[in-house]
């Protein structure tokens, strides 16, 4: 395990600087730059060439790369033109909510598509397999942004059981979770399903069904467990995603998140922001999947690295 871990962390190292080089490069070829977008057809060739020097725009793109990389290793990102502060300050304020509403999304999708995958799986060939994958494709094909607008039409206005827009307790993140959890979970159960039969149909289990043990145990705890590899490759993948920033969602929803944050930023040419919140969303991506890889061995025993 120590050796594989040492080869991930490096190759965690490599994708970041891929990464930053990426996001680098497109920064560049944006037009315009922080000067123009601090000062725009205002300000003095002296104050526009002072303001280069402050932000070292005066200096060749190697030595800005290199500049920009060791400062984000520090955990500075620069400073946001838009509002003044660090790119860092901003993010993490919106992180929280981003945050809750990826956590609700993957609850609501482990329950309903892990539930729906496995009694699809043991129902096969079924009215009640045909329904439960029926409804996961429904879920799939809906778009996240039309589902979010029709929840809020009738559980918003129609009903007014629940809010429709803003950020506050548990009740302002049932709709967002539901309109972005119905594809999850419409994926998971499909997965789920695909996983499940693949080993309910080995000789083990084949084995303990005929030893008499009792069914539901069975797969519960043989064919769910083993069933359960692929698909937390999937949930990580996921999570990851949601936590990347769900954009349309939270700006159907107005939730002041990562993902409204990254609008924001682009709408107003903020690169420094823009910059700060790809790179937070690869770097979640990268972990996210070291995670997985490292909860492999939790699922499956067998699994040694070494």
């Amino acid at each position: 395990m120590p050796a594989y871990l040492v080869r991930r962390i490096l190759s965690v190292v490599i994708v970041m600087l891929g990464a930053s080089l990426f996001v680098f490069v497109i920064s560049q070829l944006t037009p315009g730059d922080a000067v123009s977008v601090r000062y725009g057809d205002t300000g003095t060739p002296e104050q526009r060439e002072m303001l280069r020097r402050q932000l070292g725009l005066d200096q060749s793109l190697p030595v800005q790369y290199f500049r920009f990389v060791g400062n984000a290793i520090r955990g500075d990102l620069g400073v946001s033109h838009r509002s003044g502060r660090p790119v860092t300050q901003e993010i993490l304020s919106r992180l929280p909510v981003t945050l809750q509403l990826a956590s609700a999304t993957l609850l609501i999708a482990i329950i309903v598509g892990v539930s729906a995958g496995i009694i699809a799986a043991v129902k096969q060939n079924t009215i009640l397999d045909v329904g439960m994958i029926t409804i996961a494709l429904l879920g799939v094909s809906i778009p996240s942004f039309w589902l979010g607008l029709m929840l809020q039409v009738v559980f918003g206005y129609q009903l007014g059981w629940l809010p429709v827009a803003g950020s506050g307790d548990w009740r302002y993140y049932i709709l967002p979770a539901l309109s972005l959890g119905s594809s999850a979970a419409g994926g998971l159960a499909r997965y789920t399903r695909s996983a499940m039969l693949e080993v309910i149909r080995l000789d083990y289990i084949r084995t303990a069904q005929a030893k008499g043990l009792d069914s539901r145990k069975v797969m519960l705890k043989h064919a769910l467990r083993n069933a359960l590899i692929p698909v937390t490759s999937i949930l990580g993948l996921q999570f990851a995603g949601l936590m990347g920033g769900a954009i349309i969602t939270e700006s159907i929803f107005a939730l002041p998140g990562v993902g409204r944050l990254s609008i924001e930023a682009l709408a107003s040419r903020d690169v420094p922001l823009v910059q700060g919140v790809v790179l937070m969303a690869a770097a979640i991506i990268v972990l996210a999947n070291l995670i997985v890889d490292l909860f492999y061995t939790v699922i499956d025993p067998r699994i040694r690295y070494d």
